[in-house]
């Protein structure tokens, strides 16, 4: 298994327990938002909505998800890095 699946994995097992309400949040230091779309995508996730901001050095997001029926946040720094997901 190379790193990146070795992300991956590790992506999914945080997720599933922050749905199941073992952990209180997710935070990645190191994922790009791409990789957690693409999981939230496959277990049924609906991207919401969102904002950028970008000020000249660095980028800002934060949007919203929808995974059976409740809302979570996903957000992060492109600059510092870093991603979180939180219930709303």
């Amino acid at each position: 298994m190379g790193i990146k699946e070795l992300v991956e994995q590790d992506i999914k097992n945080q997720v599933d327990k922050f749905l199941k309400g073992e952990i209180e949040h997710c935070f990645f230091p190191c994922a790009y938002p791409q990789i957690i779309d693409n999981y939230l995508d496959s277990i049924g996730g609906k991207n919401l909505e969102g904002t950028l901001d970008i000020n000249g050095w660095q980028w800002d997001y934060r949007y919203q998800y929808e995974i059976n029926g409740t809302e979570y946040t996903i957000s992060g720094c492109g600059y510092y890095g870093g991603t979180y997901i939180t219930s709303d």
